[in-house]
């Protein structure tokens, strides 16, 4: 994370956050490259009236850290364990509500329901 502080602009932190997110897991392989350009898109906004203090940058950092850590190793399971994409998905549970109605605390609580997977 020290040479993320050396570099002045957010969006020249996109192959920073990738190498460490590797060096982290000891993988490489970040799948299709479609989400790049918004996360290209969301470090330039960072440059742009994002005046983050030092704990705003510790989070937004490791907030980007723990999607590209998992972007891989979602990847590499993927190649472990191809026939995941056989599975049908029977009846999805899909949790919407609007700001401050406890959908969030629904989602957080059927999470726990060691028979379902939640993302």
């Amino acid at each position: 994370m020290e040479r993320l502080q050396k570099i002045k602009n957010h969006r020249d932190w996109f192959a920073p956050l990738h190498e460490i997110a590797s060096e982290q897991t000891g993988l490489s392989d970040f799948g299709d490259p479609s989400y790049q350009t918004g996360m290209r898109r969301l470090l330039e906004m960072l440059d742009h009236g994002c005046d983050l203090n030092e704990i705003g940058k510790i989070v937004v950092t490791s907030k980007f850290l723990h999607v590209l850590t998992q972007r891989l190793i979602t990847e590499a399971m993927f190649k472990k364990q191809p026939e995941i994409f056989k599975n049908e998905i029977v009846q999805p549970l899909v949790i919407t509500g609007r700001v401050r109605t406890g959908s969030t605390a629904l989602h957080y609580l059927m999470a726990q329901d060691p028979h379902r997977q939640h993302l």
